[in-house]
């Protein structure tokens, strides 16, 4: 059922989304520099959303081209933390799998 979700998801969409994850992250490694060292130079991002499994996947399925293609890839895993509001949670983590 997965496979057929990441199919449903027009690239549109998924552009939007990442978009929005992206500004994310550059609010975040403007705010923590430690973020950046993590990220090896020329790597290719993919955001990994708890809150979006659709979105994950298909994330996941690019960064697997991508690094059989032998390019860097970093998966930034991203959470939503209740507080009074949501914060997102950024990690990055090295992929070995997609």
């Amino acid at each position: 059922a997965a496979i057929r979700k990441v199919d449903e998801m027009t690239k549109t969409q998924m552009a939007r989304k990442n978009l929005e994850y992206m500004q994310l992250f550059t609010q975040e490694l403007l705010e923590d520099e430690s973020l950046a060292r993590r990220v090896p130079k020329g790597a290719s991002i993919y955001f990994i959303p708890d809150n979006d499994p659709e979105l994950a996947a298909a994330n996941r399925k690019l960064a697997h081209q991508a690094r059989k293609q032998g390019k860097k890839v970093v998966l930034v895993r991203i959470q939503l933390i209740p507080k009074t509001t949501y914060v997102p949670r950024l990690t990055v983590e090295r992929a070995t799998a997609a």
